[in-house]
C-alpha cells in the first residue's frame, strides 16, 4: 500500500489531541452557569476489564467471560482560567458535595473531533463525580505557561455512543 493510499484509507486520521469534555454542573453548586465544557489539556477514557467466571466439572476447567467492569477513576488536566479562584472552588465545591443522594454525580460526554471540529466519537459517562482534588502548584520557571490542574474523576458507567 502506497503512502497515498494509505492516507485515502485514513482520510486523515482520527487525531487524539482533538476533544471536548462537557457536563452538567450538580444541582448543589452555587452559580448560573450549569453546562461546562472544560479546557481539558490531556484526559483518558477509561478502559473496562471482562471479569472471569470458572466452572470446574469433573476436573475439567472452563472460563466463561464474566462482566464489563469500567475503570472506575479517570484524570483530566484543566487549564486554569483569568479567574482560578471560581474555577478551583467549583471542584472543591463538588468535591465538598454531600454523597448521601445522587445529587453529587452527573453525565460527561468526551467527544473526539476532526480536523474540521466534527465530532466523530461520542463516550458517554454516567456517574461522574469528582474523586481527588487537585495540588495547585506554582512554579516560577513557567513564566509563558498557562497554569493546569488535575482533578481525577470516579464514574459508574461507560458507554461509545
Amino acid at each position: 500500500m502506497s503512502v497515498y493510499e494509505l492516507d485515502k484509507t485514513l482520510n486523515g486520521g482520527a487525531r487524539e489531541n482533538r476533544f471536548k469534555v462537557n457536563f452538567t454542573l450538580p444541582a448543589g453548586i452555587p452559580g448560573e452557569i450549569r453546562e461546562l465544557s472544560l479546557l481539558v489539556t490531556t484526559t483518558n477514557v477509561p478502559g473496562s476489564t471482562r471479569g472471569t467466571i470458572t466452572i470446574t466439572k469433573d476436573g475439567k476447567v472452563v472460563r466463561i467471560a464474566g462482566d464489563n467492569v469500567p475503570n472506575e477513576t479517570f484524570p483530566c488536566s484543566l487549564r486554569v482560567p483569568k479567574d482560578a479562584k471560581k474555577a478551583y472552588s467549583t471542584f472543591y465545591e463538588w468535591y465538598n458535595l454531600p454523597d448521601t443522594s445522587n445529587d453529587y454525580k452527573v453525565k460527561m460526554n468526551m467527544q473526539q473531533l476532526d480536523t474540521q471540529n466534527n465530532v466523530i466519537a461520542t463516550f458517554e459517562m454516567t456517574g461522574v463525580w469528582v474523586s481527588v482534588l487537585p495540588d495547585v502548584t506554582f512554579n516560577t520557571d513557567s513564566a509563558d505557561t498557562i497554569s493546569t490542574f488535575e482533578v481525577t474523576f470516579t464514574l459508574d458507567t461507560i458507554n461509545l455512543v
